[in-house]
């Protein structure tokens, strides 16, 4: 499973607590924090592009077939996750800050992640094996719903109520919070199911941004704590951890002016960050779309990604109704000796600099290098034209793949090459 890394979390919250607290000082923790977005962002758009590639290109056109759907699947789900990344890079420029797309220290290191990232189990660049679409499905795997808890503890003493009630009054000392914490991690610990630790942090974390309006120090106070005291976050709790920190800055810095010049809006796929709200909205269409809302599976007219890979490993379409899901719709069933049998571990290095393989390995990656020196660059100074010539790159790329993932690999000729997505200078 994939998780956030608290420890790189808590040098971003605790590394800028200690600085003044000004503007400067905020905006550096929401520009660290969207960086990291991006970094999240960006992890899963190679590994849904091989899984799409292992897929040969006669079995893509079957539409109503396995190999057909789960192709349509995937190059919808890499396309969103392209747009999430500019997501986050444009909610940068919104607050003064300089997206880091193309980043030697940010780039994934697969089977590994980059550094903000928790990984559980090794990611390798794979085909679309059921056992890697398992894999996709705990990194699109819903959060759990804070208002579903707060149903629960209802009329309690632990309802989001009285306890911003209880905060707000308590005192401002870190000691005073760690008592609070601790009485409703011990009070809850049991009453809440399985997976007792995620929901209460969930929880908590709601509760803290509630906290914002009524009283701004404790509630950073509280976040701080939450973030200081556990070893990982879901990335559905990453996502909150944004949206306190942009409401907390809002709250503290009413008169902001976002900046809308290097903002790049492609009408009905960007929004355009003007207020706080805005910036909420962003992160909310970013994980609805991964995850759905709490409310529902599917976000606009589509299934969320975590309920389509679903559809794969499940074997059947997704039947919605009345908010549930079930798999009980037609089938999509699949041969994985169909898909392409691609090196898992490969790295350029693998292969003799002078041979054919290599020098077309690596055309490959540096072009994508470029789209993402491209992205980049588009957000750094708000030209929009940039943004179309890496589109055209992507497309470059598709072009290239279906060469590349028809050749051997050259040390062993079970396996067919696919590209590596590594790091190079351009």
């Amino acid at each position: 499973m994939i998780k956030i890394n608290s420890q790189h979390l808590n040098s971003i919250i605790n590394g800028n607590a200690f600085k003044s607290q000004n503007t400067e000082s905020d905006l550096t923790t929401i520009h660290q924090l969207l960086n990291c977005a991006i970094q999240i962002e960006h992890f899963t758009i190679p590994l849904y592009l091989i899984a799409y590639y292992s897929i040969p290109e006669e079995k893509k056109s079957e539409k109503n077939e396995g190999l057909g759907l789960l192709s349509q699947s995937l190059r919808e789900i890499y396309m969103d996750e392209m747009h999430h990344m500019k997501w986050a890079c444009n909610l940068l420029t919104a607050y003064n800050g300089t997206p880091q797309v193309h980043c030697k220290e940010n780039m994934p290191d697969y089977p590994n992640g980059p550094s903000i990232l928790h990984i559980e189990n090794e990611f390798p660049l794979s085909k679309a094996s059921l056992q890697q679409i398992k894999k996709f499905v705990e990194i699109e795997k819903p959060d759990f719903d804070p208002l579903e808890v707060n149903e629960k503890l209802k009329g309690t003493e632990l309802s989001s109520e009285k306890l911003i009630h209880k905060l707000n009054n308590v005192g401002s000392s870190p000691k005073d919070i760690q008592q609070v914490f601790k009485n409703v991690e011990n009070t809850l610990t049991g009453k809440l199911g399985g997976n007792a630790e995620t929901k209460i942090i969930t929880y908590l974390i709601h509760v803290a941004t509630e906290l914002i309006e009524h009283n701004p120090a404790i509630a950073e106070l509280l976040i701080k704590k939450i973030i200081s005291s556990n070893s990982t976050f879901t990335i559905g709790q990453f996502y909150h951890i944004v949206k306190f920190y942009i409401l907390l800055h809002k709250k503290k810095n009413p008169d902001f002016e976002f900046n809308t010049k290097k903002q790049i809006v492609k009408k009905g796929v960007e929004i355009l960050v003007k207020t706080a709200a805005d910036a909420v909205k962003v992160i909310d269409e970013i994980v609805e779309q991964g995850e759905g809302t709490s409310t529902s599976p599917v976000t606009g007219k589509d299934l969320a990604h975590y309920y389509k890979f679903n559809e794969i490993v499940h074997q059947r379409k997704a039947v919605v109704k009345d908010g549930k899901v079930s798999y009980e719709g037609e089938p999509i069933k699949y041969d994985e000796n169909e898909l392409y049998p691609f090196s898992e571990n490969l790295k350029l290095s693998d292969l003799l600099e002078d041979s054919a393989e290599y020098k077309i390995l690596q055309n490959f990656n540096n072009h994508y290098n470029e789209m993402l020196q491209k992205i980049e660059n588009a957000y750094t100074t708000g030209d929009s034209s940039l943004i179309d010539q890496s589109i055209q790159i992507m497309r470059c790329l598709s072009s290239m793949s279906k060469g590349i993932v028809t050749m051997s690999n050259p040390n062993n000729k079970k396996e067919n090459l696919r590209p590596v997505f590594e790091y190079s200078t351009l």
